[in-house]
């Protein structure tokens, strides 16, 4: 290894040990680990033993560091998750596809962690403490039915299913979406890095602004609903995947349409383009119904393409 390449595997260790370090301190752990992910997915695509053994330590280390004792929950996270995205890359996938490829590696090492026992929690909650809250969110959900005057429409067993419904698709979409917001952080900063050490394997992929929803999720969104509706007196399990998917594509749509207006905010300069990042962030939060609507009608019409025509 020659001494250029001995700076560029210091600087990305270094980087992996400070994201770390910093966001752990501050509490966006897993802004942290997405960060690490990416360091140690660089020293993957080196194709350095020494550097790949190096990075997966400090990624173990650093994941201890934070936690102030032993921790190997983070770095198995960190390691699959660097390992997926590395391996989509060298295959010259599309975004998407390393998106996924990377929330694949986040759920088969979460997989591997409860298979050896281990127990996981949110902000110092234990599983049993989140169903306490769950259950608590239901039976407010269920007298906010009551008392909107719903109820007369339905049996009290009936509302109990439909809260149930709601509750167990709105999981496991949150943790799906978590894992794709994850995998993009980790990619877009191996992005950034690879740019940087002027690589070019990264070169190929897609920028945010190119998210777009495709036609087809509209009538995938439309089935996952009619499957809701038709199911939703019969099987719960049907009817909550169903569900999930629903608010798995809506999620989408929203995301595409944040991409649009970045896409054209890009195109802006001075002043008027950091005022239109703040306008973006306020209708992000405030009018999430219509930018869903607004990722619907892109996908059917596909902006970009008419703005770079114009």
């Amino acid at each position: 290894m020659d001494n250029k390449n001995y700076k560029e595997f210091f600087a990305i260790n270094a980087f992996l040990l400070l994201s770390m370090m910093v966001f752990g301190v501050f509490g966006f752990d897993i802004l942290g680990m997405a960060c690490a992910s990416a360091a140690v997915c660089c020293c993957m695509l080196k194709s350095n033993k020494a550097a790949i053994i190096v990075s997966i330590i400090l990624a173990f280390a650093a994941d201890s560091l934070v936690n102030l004792s032993f921790s190997y929950v983070g770095g198995i996270i960190i390691c699959m998750s660097a390992f997926s995205v590395n391996f989509a890359i060298r295959g010259k996938k599309s975004l998407v596809y390393i998106v996924a490829y990377g929330c694949l590696g986040i759920f088969v090492s979460v997989m591997i962690l409860l298979a050896i026992g281990q127990t996981f929690d949110v902000n110092g909650m234990r599983p049993a403490d989140l169903r306490a809250v769950t259950d608590a969110a239901s039976s407010e959900v269920l007298d906010i039915i009551k008392q909107s005057g719903a109820a007369d429409m339905y049996t009290e067993n009936q509302i109990s299913q439909i809260v149930d419904i709601v509750f167990m698709s709105m999981v496991p979409a949150a943790a799906i979406t978590a894992a794709c917001v994850y995998s993009y952080i980790c990619v877009a900063v191996v992005k950034k890095i690879e740019k940087k050490l002027k690589s070019g394997m990264c070169d190929y992929i897609a920028p945010f602004t190119k998210i777009k929803a495709d036609k087809m999720c509209a009538a995938v969104m439309i089935v996952s609903f009619l499957v809701y509706m038709f199911a939703a007196k019969s099987n719960i399990v049907v009817c909550a995947a169903a569900l999930c998917m629903f608010f798995l594509i809506m999620i989408f749509y929203y995301v595409s349409a944040i991409s649009l207006f970045v896409f054209i905010i890009e195109k802006q300069s001075g002043a008027k383009k950091v005022l239109m990042y703040v306008m973006l962030v306020f209708a992000a939060l405030v009018f999430s119904p219509a930018m869903t609507v607004t990722g619907i009608f892109d996908s059917f019409a596909d902006v970009r393409k008419i703005a770079e025509r114009r």
